[in-house]
């Protein structure tokens, strides 16, 4: 796993990977917008579901607005947190794609939160 010490590399290899899951129905907008203090770095749709990304390097600490802005998205429905690194982008993608429920299901996907069975 790479350690970042730069948020701007992370970002680089983050929208690099990002850029080519668009042939799976995942799509990233980035809003630039020093008026909007505590917006994620990253806007992604994964098939329909949403992801907040913030990222940081190895030594970064997100504000308390920033933290407040995923916590309200959260609480919204969608998937996302504080990310250092590539695999942490991919593990709330994953978790905005699959279904975390504990509930055995023969079908495609989960009666309880409609999201894909992964097995």
């Amino acid at each position: 796993m790479i350690e970042y010490t730069t948020e701007a590399a992370l970002l680089k290899d983050v929208k690099n990977w990002l850029s080519k899951q668009e042939r799976n129905g995942i799509k990233v907008l980035r809003i630039c917008d020093m008026y909007a203090i505590g917006y994620s770095d990253l806007f992604i749709n994964a098939r329909g579901r949403f992801v907040v990304i913030e990222l940081k390097d190895n030594k970064g600490k997100p504000t308390a607005h920033q933290l407040q802005f995923i916590d309200e998205m959260r609480r919204c429905g969608a998937t996302g947190g504080v990310c250092r690194n590539l695999q942490d982008v991919q593990r709330y993608i994953k978790e905005a794609l699959y279904c975390q429920c504990d509930v055995k299901s023969d079908s495609k996907y989960c009666p309880v939160c409609g999201k894909e069975v992964h097995k």
